[in-house]
C-alpha cells in the first residue's frame, strides 16, 4: 500500500479520481518512453561517469534507474497528462497529493497538516533518499509541481492531532512509517546485516545496512527505514519485492487446487520432490530478473501429475524468489554480515515455505509470534515517541519467536537441483527482449567469478568441517557411541568366530553390490543381509547382520555412503538404512582391493590397522596425521589465494588511485587564489597556512609543531566520505547533516596572539591595549570574531504589499525575489510595477546591502527600485543555470528575442555599511535549475562571507528558501515562525490576533 496514492482538491478536499494503487499500469507506455528517452539515457551517462570517479553510490543509483509502473512517480505524470483538473488545480496552487499516510493525516486532522515520512516518500521514485529530500531532478524533468508534495517529517515526528469529531477525543499521531519498514522495526531488525523477510500480498525482503544506502546492479533499491526524533542519522535498508506472493495462494484456492490456505503444507509434505515448476508472474517478475513482460506459467506438468504436486510447485516459487534476492545480497553486499533472519506475514505460518527458505538459504529463520508486525513496529515508534520506551533495548527484549526453523544439510543438494531447474523454467517465460537484452559483461564476469569463488570457498570450508565432524564421530547420524578404529577393534574380537575368509567374502559382496547403480535408495542392512545370506552359504543370519552392521560403520567413516539408523522396538535390534552414497568413491574401492588381492582387508586380530589402511585408499584424511596437516596446509594455501586481488582489481585500484590522486592535486588557478588571499602584514589578521590542517603542516615540515600560521580541522561525520574532496561552503554550508563532502572549522588550539598597532574597533571591543603601545587578541577574542551561532529560520506568512515592515527592525542584509511583471504567462502571480516601487523596503534599513533577483524587462525597474528605496547600485550577480550534468539550460520563459540561461541578481548599497568583507567570491554562479523560485544556495554562502553574523531578511521567499539566521517573508509559507523575543513582542503588539509557532 506505500506506492497507492491520490490527488484532492485542497479548498474543498474533494479527490479528484480513486485511489491509484501499486499494481495499476496505465503508465507503461509513459515509462517505455521516458526510459528510452534521450534525456534519460544522457542522464544515466552523466551518472555513470561521475560514479566512476566519485564512486558514490547515489551516482550509481542514478545510473541504473529505470522507471517502472510500481513507482509513484510515473502514475503521478500519468494523472496529471491525463486528468486536466488535476493539471489546472496545480498551476492554482490548489491541488495536494499524498500517499495513503498523507491523506489519512489529512483528513485526520481537518485538513491543517498535509506531511509525510521518509520511509513512504523513498517509495514514490523521486525522493532521494541520498539527500533526503524530494529529487528535484524529477520535479523539472517531469514537469511535477513543488507546491503539490506533501511535507517530509521525522518517522515519530508530531504529525499533529485528530480532530475530535472522527475519535471522540483529539489524539496525537506520533508515527507514520510504510508497512514493510514498521515491520523491519517491529522485528526489531535494529542492527546492520539482520535480515527481515514479509510473506504477505507480495514477498519483501529487507536488509539493514545501517547509515549508509547503498544502490544494487541487479535491482534491488535502497530505501529509509525510518529517521527517528532522537536520532541524527536515518537508518537505511536495501529492499527486493515479489508481487505475486498471495496473489499465487489466492488464484491457486479460487481454481480449486485447495479449500484453505491451511492445507497447503500438509499437501505439499505429502509428495516427493516433483519436475513440476510454477512461474509466479502475474505482475511480471521483479528483481534480479526485471522482466514485467513475463507470464505465469506451469512446466512439467504430465498425465501423472497430481493436485499435491502442483500445490507444492506453487510454494516451492514463492522460496525460490525469496532465494533469488537473497542471492543478491550476498553477491552484491560483499563486507555485510548477515545476523540473523526473520520472517512474518500471513503466508508465513505455512510450515513447510519456512523450512524450505531455511533450506536454501542455509540460515536460522525465526517465525515471530505475531505474525503482521506491521502495526506493532508503528506502535513501537510511537511509544518511543512519547517516552512510553525509552530505547530499542527496552523493545528488543519484548520479542518474542513462535518458532526456529533450522537448515537442514541433507536437503541442499536437492533444493538447489530443483532451484537450478525452476530457474531454466524461469527462462523459457521471459519475453524475447528480456532474454536478448545484453548486460554489463564486464559485471557479468566478475560476479561469475565470484560465484565461483564463494562454490570453491564453500567445499573448503564443508571439507573442514567434514573432517571434524569424523574426526568427533559424527559421521553417522545416530546418538550411539562415535565410531572409531578402536571401536572397530574392540567389535572385531568378538567376532573372532568369523575367519579372514568370510571376512572378506562378506565385503567384496557388499561393495559389488552397493556399486551398482540400480540398487534403490534408501535401502537397510537386513535387506543387505538378505541379499548377502543368499550369495554366501556359509554364513549365518546372526554373523551376518553383525558384520554387515560393522561393514556399513566403517564404510560411513571413510564417507563412501550416508545412513541412519532405526530401532525396532519389538525386538530392540538397530536397522541401519543408507539414505545415499557416493558411487565414485565405491567403484575406485572395490577395483583397488580387487587389484591388491584383498589382503588389505580386516581380520580378526588387526582391524584396527585395516581401518587405517582403507582410510588411505579413500582418501580420508581423519586417521593420518602428517596428511592431514599436508591438507590443511593446502586448503590454507588454496584460501589465501583466492583472497588474493586478481590483476584486473589491481589495476583497477591503482587507476582510481591515479585518478584521485590527479584530483586531490592543486590546480594553476587554486593555487593563484591562495597566493591571492595570503595576507601581507595586515591589522588584525592572521594568516591561514597552505597545508590547511595542523597534521599535514607537521607532516610537510617533519616538526613537532605546526607553524604559527592559522589551521583548519575536519570534520568528518559517520556519513562523510572523504573520496568527494571538500566542501565548497566550508563550515558554512547549510546541509552539513546530510552533505557527504569534508567541511572545516578554524583550529583555534594553533593560533597565537597576533602584535599589531592599536586601533579602534567600532564594532568590537576585542582589543586588548598594552602600555608599549602595542595590542594582542587572545584565543577567546578569535573565537569571537570568528565562531558565529546559527539560530533557526524563522519566518512570517504575509502579504509584502500590506505588511507594515517597520515592526521587524533593521537588518544588515536584504534580498528579495520580486514576482516582477515581465508581460508572459507565468505559473504563479505578478505585481505590477507600481506595487514594486511603493514597497516598503526603506524601512528594513538605515545602511546595508540589498541583493534583487531580475531577470527579462525587470532589470531597469529593478535598477529604477533600488534608486526610489535610496541604494546605489555597486555591483552585479550572474546565476548561469545548468542542468544535473552542469550543461546550460534555456528556460525558454523570460526571453522575448532570445532563451534565457541566465538570472541577474543586483547588488545595491545603502550608507556606509560596517563589518562587510569585499573581494571574497566571484560574480558569477553556475548552479542547477531547482523548484520555482528556488535559487542557488551558493547565494547565502556568498552573502553570509559578505556579512557574518549580521540580522538577514529575505523577501518573497518560499518554504524551501527559510534559512538558519534569515527572517523569510512572503504569501506561500506555513503560518509564522519566530525564535527573537523582541521580533516576538513587535509582531504580537502590532498584530494580536496572529498565531505564532514558537519552537521549544
Amino acid at each position: 500500500m506505500r506506492g497507492t496514492f491520490i490527488t484532492w482538491d485542497r479548498e474543498t478536499g474533494q479527490p479528484f479520481h480513486n485511489f491509484i494503487t501499486w499494481k495499476d499500469i496505465r503508465s507503461e507506455q509513459l515509462c517505455n518512453q521516458w526510459n528510452d528517452s534521450m534525456r534519460m539515457k544522457c542522464l544515466k551517462m552523466g551518472a555513470k561517469f561521475v560514479h566512476f570517479f566519485s564512486r558514490s553510490d547515489r551516482f550509481l543509483a542514478a545510473s541504473l534507474l529505470r522507471f517502472t509502473t510500481g513507482m509513484v512517480v510515473m502514475r503521478l505524470v500519468w494523472v496529471l497528462q491525463n486528468i486536466p483538473e488535476v493539471r489546472q488545480r496545480a498551476v492554482e496552487g490548489n491541488a495536494l497529493y499524498g500517499t495513503v499516510d498523507t491523506y489519512l493525516i489529512w483528513r485526520l486532522t481537518s485538513g491543517k497538516v498535509h506531511a509525510t515520512d521518509p520511509s513512504n516518500a523513498c517509495i514514490t521514485g523521486f525522493y532521494d533518499p541520498f539527500l533526503m529530500r524530494w529529487g528535484e531532478w524529477a520535479l523539472n524533468m517531469l514537469d511535477i509541481p513543488p507546491s503539490i508534495l506533501p511535507t517530509v517529517m521525522d518517522t515519530n515526528g508530531d504529525f499533529g492531532q485528530t480532530n475530535a469529531q472522527f475519535l471522540g477525543a483529539s489524539i496525537p499521531i506520533r508515527a507514520v512509517v510504510g508497512d514493510q519498514q514498521a515491520a523491519m522495526f517491529g522485528e526489531c531488525c535494529f542492527r546492520e546485516g539482520d535480515v527481515k523477510c514479509t510473506l504477505g500480498t507480495g514477498t519483501f525482503i529487507n536488509i539493514n545496512t545501517g547509515i549508509k544506502p547503498c544502490a544494487s546492479y541487479k535491482g534491488l533499491y535502497p530505501i529509509i527505514g525510518w529517521k527517528l526524533v532522537n536520532e541524527k542519522n536515518a537508518v537505511y535498508l536495501m529492499e527486493g519485492a515479489s508481487y505475486d506472493t498471495g496473489t499465487a495462494v489466492n488464484w491457486a484456492q479460487n481454481i480449486g487446487l485447495f479449500k484453505d490456505p491451511q492445507e497447503t503444507s500438509e499437501l505439499a509434505e505429502s509428495v516427493s520432490n516433483s519436475n513440476v515448476c510454477f512461474i509466479p508472474a502475474f505482475s511480471g517478475l521483479q528483481a534480479p530478473i526485471n522482466d514485467n513482460t513475463a507470464t505465469t506459467a506451469f512446466i512439467g506438468i504430465n498425465s501423472s501429475t497430481s493436485r499435491a504436486q502442483m500445490v507444492r510447485s506453487i510454494l516451492e516459487s514463492i522460496c525460490f524468489r525469496v532465494k533469488q534476492m537473497y542471492e543478491i545480497v550476498l553477491e552484491e553486499q560483499t563486507n555485510l554480515l548477515i545476523r540473523q533472519f526473520r520472517i512474518d506475514g500471513g503466508v508465513s505460518n505455512n510450515d513447510f515455505v519456512v523450512q524450505m527458505i531455511a533450506d536454501l538459504t542455509g540460515k536460522k529463520v525465526e517465525r515471530a509470534h505475531h505474525r503482521e508486525m506491521s502495526s506493532l513496529g508503528a506502535a513501537f515508534m510511537a511509544g518511543l515517541a512519547v517516552g512510553f520506551w525509552t530505547n530499542t533495548k527496552h523493545i528488543s527484549s519484548l520479542r518474542v519467536s513462535d518458532k526456529v526453523f533450522l537448515p537442514r544439510n541433507n536437503w541442499t543438494n536437492t533444493n538447489r537441483n530443483k532451484f537450478e531447474t525452476w530457474e531454466r523454467a524461469v527462462h523459457r517465460q521471459l519475453s524475447t527482449a528480456a532474454m536478448d537484452q545484453p548486460s554489463s559483461d564486464t559485471f557479468s564476469e566478475m560476479q561469475a567469478f565470484k560465484r565461483r569463488q564463494t562454490s570453491l570457498r564453500e567445499r573448503l570450508q564443508r571439507r573442514k568441517k567434514e573432517t571434524e565432524d569424523i574426526l568427533t564421530g559424527s559421521g553417522v547420524q545416530t546418538d550411539r557411541q562415535p565410531i572409531t578404529p578402536d571401536l572397530l577393534s574392540s567389535r572385531a574380537a568378538d567376532t573372532s568366530a568369523v575367519d579372514s575368509t568370510k571376512y572378506q567374502t562378506i565385503e567384496r559382496q557388499l561393495l559389488h553390490f552397493l556399486c551398482d547403480q540400480s540398487v534403490k535408495l534408501p535401502i537397510d542392512s537386513n535387506v543387505l543381509c538378505s541379499h548377502i545370506i543368499k550369495s554366501c552359504d556359509q554364513i549365518d543370519d546372526q554373523n551376518c547382520h553383525q558384520l554387515v552392521t560393522d561393514l556399513l560403520q566403517k564404510f560411513s567413516l571413510q564417507d563412501l555412503i550416508v545412513m541412519s539408523e532405526n530401532v525396532v522396538k519389538t525386538s530392540n535390534v538397530t536397522v541401519y538404512s543408507i539414505t545415499s552414497l557416493d558411487h565414485l568413491k565405491l567403484t575406485n574401492f572395490a577395483q583397488e582391493m580387487d587389484a591388491i588381492g584383498g589382503h588389505h582387508l580386516a581380520t580378526t586380530v588387526d582391524t584396527a590397522n585395516s581401518v587405517k589402511r582403507v582410510n588411505n585408499l579413500c582418501g580420508d584424511d581423519k586417521s593420518d596425521t602428517k596428511r592431514t596437516k599436508m591438507d590443511d596446509k593446502s586448503d590454507d594455501l588454496l584460501e589465501s589465494l583466492l583472497s588474493l586481488p586478481t590483476i584486473r582489481e589491481k589495476q583497477s585500484k591503482q587507476m582510481g588511485e591515479e585518478i584521485l590522486d590527479l584530483l586531490s592535486r592543486p590546480t594553476a588557478k587554486e593555487r593563484s587564489l591562495v597566493e591571492q588571499f595570503r595576507s601581507v602584514g595586515g591589522a588584525q589578521v592572521q594568516e591561514f597556512c597552505t597545508h590547511g590542517t595542523a597534521q599535514e603542516c607537521r607532516k610537510a615540515s617533519q616538526s613537532d609543531s605546526a607553524c604559527s600560521r592559522l589551521h583548519f580541522k575536519k570534520i568528518i561525520q559517520k556519513h562523510t566520505d572523504e573520496s568527494l574532496g571538500d566542501c565548497s561552503f566550508l563550515n558554512t554550508c547549510f546541509h552539513m547533516d546530510s552533505c557527504k563532502y569534508v567541511h572545516y572549522l578554524v583550529d583555534y588550539s594553533t593560533a597565537r596572539p597576533l602584535k599589531h598597532k592599536q586601533k579602534t574597533d567600532t564594532n568590537t571591543a576585542n582589543t586588548v591595549a598594552d602600555t608599549t603601545g602595542e595590542s594582542g587578541i587572545s584565543l577567546s577574542t578569535i573565537e569571537k570574531r570568528y565562531n558565529r551561532i546559527l539560530f533557526p529560520a524563522q519566518w512570517i506568512k504575509c502579504d509584502l504589499r500590506f505588511f507594515d515592515m517597520s515592526t521587524l527592525g533593521k537588518f544588515a542584509v536584504v534580498m528579495a525575489d520580486p514576482p516582477w511583471d515581465i508581460h508572459m504567462e507565468l505559473p504563479y502571480g505578478t505585481m505590477s510595477d507600481d506595487e514594486m516601487r511603493n514597497l516598503q523596503i526603506p524601512a528594513l534599513q538605515d545602511e546595508g546591502i540589498i541583493f534583487l533577483w531580475v531577470t527579462g524587462r525587470a532589470m531597469e525597474l529593478g535598477r529604477e527600485c533600488l534608486s526610489l528605496w535610496g541604494y546605489e547600485r555597486c555591483d552585479e550577480i550572474i546565476w548561469v543555470k545548468t542542468n544535473q550534468l552542469q550543461r546550460i539550460i534555456r528556460t525558454g520563459r523570460t526571453g522575448h528575442w532570445l532563451n534565457h540561461g541566465k538570472e541577474h541578481c543586483l547588488v545595491g548599497i545603502k550608507g556606509n555599511p560596517q563589518g562587510v568583507n569585499r573581494g571574497l567570491d566571484c560574480d558569477v554562479i553556475v548552479a542547477e535549475v531547482r523548484a520555482t523560485s528556488h535559487k542557488p544556495d551558493e547565494i547565502y554562502g556568498i552573502i553570509e562571507r559578505l556579512s557574518p553574523g549580521t540580522r538577514k531578511i529575505e523577501l518573497f521567499g518560499r518554504q524551501h528558501n527559510t534559512q538558519p539566521n534569515w527572517l523569510t517573508l512572503g504569501n506561500q509559507l506555513d503560518g509564522v515562525r519566530l525564535i527573537e523575543p523582541a521580533l516576538i513582542k513587535h509582531y504580537t503588539d502590532k498584530y494580536p490576533d496572529h498565531a505564532i509557532h514558537i519552537p521549544t
